[in-house]
């Protein structure tokens, strides 16, 4: 009886240290994953001059992009949206810390111009 209440002992603990080591691969390779979508997409802008432009000009104002511009624009935003909400949505799966909301809200602010909030507004009036 005591022998098997030892064996039981350690196979808890065990357990235990392989489910905590699991817990902090699962966090590294989400942050990893962050960091590749958020460098995949700076690096849209950034790698691109005609890009750049867009962004520029249409983060300081939506309604001096023309057609072909506004659409290449909604692209951008779109994908930027995906990149902020994964991070989010990791949290909300209970993958990352809730602390890691403010950390996405101050990565965030840099990347909303005054094109990027009216974008918002405009986007979330007309979608179902």
């Amino acid at each position: 009886m005591v022998v098997s209440l030892v064996y039981l002992a350690i196979q808890i603990r065990q357990n235990t240290a392989q489910v905590e080591a699991q817990t902090r691969a699962h966090h590294v390779a989400s942050t990893t994953s962050i960091r590749t979508t958020f460098a995949a997409f700076r690096s849209l802008i950034s790698a691109s001059p005609e890009n750049a432009a867009l962004w520029a000009k249409g983060q300081r104002d939506l309604d001096s992009l023309d057609a072909a511009e506004r659409t290449r624009f909604d692209f951008l935003m779109v994908e930027m949206f995906w990149t902020f909400s994964m991070p989010w949505m990791f949290v909300e799966q209970g993958v990352l810390d809730e602390a890691y909301r403010d950390v996405v809200k101050s990565a965030l602010r840099p990347y909303l111009g005054p094109g990027a909030r009216a974008w918002w507004w405009r986007r979330s009036s007309t979608d179902p």
